[in-house]
This record gives C-alpha cells, structure tokens and sequence, in this order.
C-alpha cells in the first residue's frame, strides 16, 4: 500500500499542528506502515482509506499522530552512554549536591518506558545513591505509549535489545510470552504526558533531563522554544543528556559541554 503525494501532505500537516513535529519525506515509507497496522485496526481497507477519515474524525486524528510518533526505543540504548552515566555523570551530580537528600531525574521522551526503566536499574547498581530520595518522572506525547510504558510489560524481542541477563532475572518476571517489570522497579517511575512545545512542563528543578533523540524532529525555531523552557527546569549543577546525533549548537547558547560523555551531557553555562 502507499499513499499519494497529497494524501502524505495531510498527515504531515496533522502532524505538524497537533505535535509541531516535522514528518520528512525519508519517514514516508514507515509513515504508511504504521498507518496501514492503524487501519487494520478500526477495520479499514488501508492506509489510503484511513487518511480520508481523519479529514473528519478528530479521536481518529489524535490516534493517528500518538501512532506515528511512537519511536524506536531499547533499554540502555547507546551503552556507552549509560556507562558514563554510572562512572562519572551521576557521581558529579551527586558531589555537586553534596549535603542534599533527593535527586530528580526526568526521562522527556519516554516513549513506551524503556529508557527510565533502564536509569532506574541503573541507580540500583550504585551504593552512593542509596541514601537519596530519588524522583524520575518520565513523559511523552503519546498516551497510548505512556500507559504501555506504565504498564511495564514487554516482549521477549524487546527484552533482548540491549538488557542484559543480570538485569533481566533482578528486575522483570515472566508471564506467559512476556516480561513484566517487578512492582518495585515500576515504583520507582511516574509517568505523565507532556507536550514539549507546550508551557506546561513539570513542575520544579531537575538535576538531570534525559533529552535524547527527540529535538531532531522538531524545525529549528520549535527546538529553540523546547530548549529554552528546558534548561529553565535544570537545577543550578543538573545536566541535560542528548541523542548521540543531536547538538545544541546553533540552537540553545546556554549550554557547555560537561568534562565527560564526548559532548553529549551538557550543563548551564555559569560564567
């Protein structure tokens, strides 16, 4: 199946209204994928015949984007990432606070929870952070993700993308076909739907926003609004963990690199 030229101009333009994302040609082909599945769904003949009921159906429009902006996700995406995130980010963050009790993480762009999950198993490991109260909020556009994400269960494909077994066997139980996070993991985790292009972000200071792979959907005058009201959240030490394709460069001169992470972590310029 596929859609016309002015067929895809509709669902960019729904999706560019009701998210400020940009849907590039390049996606056009997992665009009509995932409006296909949509369609066998509601018991249509495709994704041709769905895209002309979202000219008047606007729960079917709302479905249609959270579909579509469900991203690729695993746990502990990009290892090495999260390696730095154990040795020396959270231990500075820490050194940084010395003398306060809590630490508030928000995951802002969760997607269906793979992510928070994987910052929560991690703190596990860290004797140092035992003694903290610790926050991690985790937040995405898409409901229908964000009560996957709460719901904790995951398939066998998706548990074999980057969890180790360690962390496996500690963390999750197994129920038929699935993998279901253990009750204290889930615990550790509030999740809330938020709009970044919205005003309306989380309330307080967070002493490290993960940001990663989300701002390269946006065009450049949307990511400054996003960037902005977000560094406006970080507490006066906190970091901000990019996507390793993403810079703030060009887009937010608040922001330098930390002493680790390869430029990925960045902090609020304090001169």
């Amino acid at each position: 199946m596929s859609l016309s030229d002015a067929e895809f101009a509709v669902v960019q333009q729904l999706v560019r209204s009701q998210s400020g994302q940009v849907l590039e040609p390049h996606r056009r082909t997992l665009c009509v994928l995932k409006l296909d599945q949509l369609a066998q769904t509601e018991g249509l003949a495709s994704a041709s015949e769905l895209v002309g009921r979202l000219r008047c159906d606007v729960s079917l429009q709302r479905h249609a984007v959270e579909v579509l902006l469900n991203g690729e996700t695993s746990f502990f995406r990009d290892p090495a990432t999260f390696r730095v995130l154990q040795s020396e980010a959270i231990p500075a963050l820490l050194e940084a606070k010395s003398g306060a009790s809590s630490l508030r993480i928000w995951s802002a762009a969760c997607s269906i929870g793979q992510e928070p999950y994987s910052v929560a198993m991690l703190l596990r490991e860290m004797p140092i952070v035992e003694p903290m109260r610790v926050e991690i909020l985790a937040t995405d556009f898409s409901q229908a993700a964000l009560d996957r994400a709460a719901a904790g269960k995951y398939s066998q494909l998706e548990v074999n993308r980057g969890l180790p077994t360690t962390m496996l066997t500690r963390h999750f139980e197994r129920s038929a076909r699935q993998w279901i996070v253990s009750g204290a993991l889930r615990q550790q985790v509030r999740f809330q739907r938020v709009d970044l292009t919205s005003g309306d972000l989380p309330f307080g200071a967070w002493d490290l926003i993960l940001l990663r792979n989300v701002l390269i959907y946006f065009p450049l005058e949307t990511k400054q609004l996003i960037l902005k009201r977000i560094v406006a959240k970080l507490s006066e030490r906190g970091l901000i963990l990019f996507g390793g394709s993403e810079t703030p460069l060009g887009i937010d001169d608040q922001l330098v690199p930390a002493s680790f992470g390869h430029g990925f972590f960045r902090r609020r310029d304090s001169r």
